[in-house]
């Protein structure tokens, strides 16, 4: 899909959906620093407090090394999802909660978690996410207990 999305891509970078996908794409592919200048110049063009794509950009930030940019950029994925809790939808809490994680912020992963409906807490990809943040949190007993 990578080599269609990269033809297209100049002649639909004022697409949002497409930006979102495609810069998500290249981060799933190991290209976070490419991902992470489409996203830059996405929010740039429209400074945009879109949550997907200031989420998206976190955590290209994270994969591609810049840790302490994606904290920044964190805070304020963070303050929108407080600000608009319900502007978002079931999954993006999931997503915000891999990107807690993935910056080490394991309490805010858990809590993130919890805002998911139960049926995606079940997931078992959420299951072994809240149980590696509970064991990073040194709370064993919670993490067994979500584990199994």
């Amino acid at each position: 899909a990578l080599p269609y999305a990269d033809a297209a891509a100049p002649s639909a970078v004022k697409d949002r959906e497409f930006t979102r996908n495609y810069a998500f794409l290249l981060t799933q592919v190991g290209q976070a620093p490419k991902a992470v200048t489409i996203y830059r110049d996405a929010l740039g063009a429209e400074n945009s407090q879109d949550f997907v794509l200031r989420q998206g950009y976190a955590y290209a930030l994270a994969l591609a090394g810049d840790k302490t940019e994606a904290l920044k950029v964190y805070a304020t994925v963070k303050r929108i999802a407080a600000e608009q809790p319900g502007k978002l939808k079931p999954g993006d809490w999931q997503a915000l909660a891999g990107l807690a994680y993935e910056l080490g912020e394991y309490q805010d992963a858990l809590d993130f978690d919890m805002k998911a409906p139960e049926a995606l807490r079940k997931d078992p990809a959420a299951r072994f996410r809240m149980a590696r943040s509970y064991a990073r949190l040194n709370r064993t007993n919670e993490a067994v207990d979500t584990f199994y």
